[in-house]
């Protein structure tokens, strides 16, 4: 089986002009959501850190 080049190309830029369409713009608003912390207690959402300071999510594993 030979990898076709032209048609992965093809494929992947209709999935990338598909995507990019509902992807966040430069200066959106985030979607609110709540998480909780890191012991699974004390739920809170991002919209309550609106105006006061800069938020880093990190979604990723501690193991």
């Amino acid at each position: 089986m030979v990898f076709d080049t032209i048609k992965y190309r093809r494929r992947n830029k209709a999935w990338q002009k598909k995507y990019d369409a509902l992807a966040p713009k430069v200066g959106d608003i985030a979607p609110d959501f709540e998480l909780c912390d890191a012991n699974g207690e004390n739920p809170f959402c991002l919209s309550s850190f609106r105006g006061q300071k800069p938020v880093t999510l990190i979604f990723g594993s501690y193991t």
